[in-house]
Formats: C-alpha cells, structure tokens, sequence
C-alpha cells in the first residue's frame, strides 16, 4: 500500500503498531489487516516535504483488487481531474467531520517534478486524508494510483499537493569532487 511517509515516519511508529483498515467508516472498518513491514522514502524530509511517500506491506493480501501505479506524468494533466480518497476533516477550521470515507474529483492544477497541485474552491483533501489515494480514470473505468495526499493550506480552503507515484525520489546528485 503506498502512503504519505509523514504517516509512517512518526518517532515510535513501527509496523506492529499499525492497522490497515478498510470500508466507509475508518471507527467501524469492514476489514482489518495487520502491517508486517513499512518503508518510507529515505530522503524523506519533513521541513520542505519533499519525498513524502512510503509503502506499507501487509501481511496478506487486501480483499480487493490491486490497483496500478502511474509511470508518467508530465504538464499534459494539468487540467485533468483526478478521484481524491480520504477519511479526513470536513471542515480545516474546527477540525470536525473526520472518520467517514469521502472521494472528490478535482482538477490537477500544476505539475512540479515530485509533486502536483490542485486548487478549486469549494474541493480539496484535508486533516486526516494523508497518504490517500488520487486516481486517474481512462476511458473504460479502469483506475490507476497516480498519488497520495501529502499536504494543503491549513483551513482546507485553497490549495492541495499529493506526492506523484511515478517521481522518481531521488535528492540531485552533487558535483564530483577529486
């Protein structure tokens, strides 16, 4: 399961201490498995959130369907409206509203090298949607993963940015020295 590694990079966090649950209600789950393994990015960093992503690996298998990972994304999807999923708040400013399982489209409105953006008003992720999915749909319904939640304005009004799938993560390498 790919995710947001600010959700797995937490002091104390470890795989035995997480469960993945499934199903509309994150407070009622309509199954749960346990995590054996998580990763995140190595170069993961917290203060310019950049490398926000990570991978959780269950102990079985998930009784739904896999889904794939995109491989490429360039300034073409801009425009193109993506199914963003998350459990999170409803409202940023009291933080309120958060357990039930909610999906929104909304348009991508920048592409950056590890990272895309989107801002619509009255449309966004908020609090608590961290490292859910945003999917692409083709044209015969099929989905594809092409992000996880990573980040947006603190009331949840303006803007958001997920962490692409398809980037691939690594810091600029440096100039050789002799």
């Amino acid at each position: 399961v790919v995710t947001a590694a600010h959700c797995l990079a937490e002091p104390g966090t470890s795989a035995s201490g997480i469960r993945f649950a499934l199903g509309p209600d994150a407070n009622n789950p309509s199954s749960v498995l346990r995590v054996k393994r998580i990763a995140y990015h190595p170069q993961y960093d917290e203060q310019q959130i950049k490398n926000d992503i990570g991978v959780v690996i269950l102990s079985a298998d998930a009784p739904v369907a896999p889904v794939p990972a995109n491989t490429s994304m360039t300034s073409s999807w801009v425009g193109k409206s993506l199914t963003f999923v998350g459990y999170g708040v409803t409202n940023g400013s009291t933080q309120t509203g958060a357990g039930r399982k909610r999906v929104v489209s909304i348009p991508i409105s920048q592409v950056g090298a590890t990272q895309f953006a989107y801002q619509t008003r009255g449309k966004n992720t908020c609090n608590g949607d961290s490292g859910g999915p945003a999917f692409a749909t083709d044209a015969s319904g099929n989905l594809t993963v092409v992000g996880v939640t990573s980040y947006g304005d603190a009331s949840c009004t303006s803007y958001g940015v997920d962490t692409r799938v398809d980037a691939p993560h690594r810091p600029t390498p440096s100039a050789p020295t002799n």
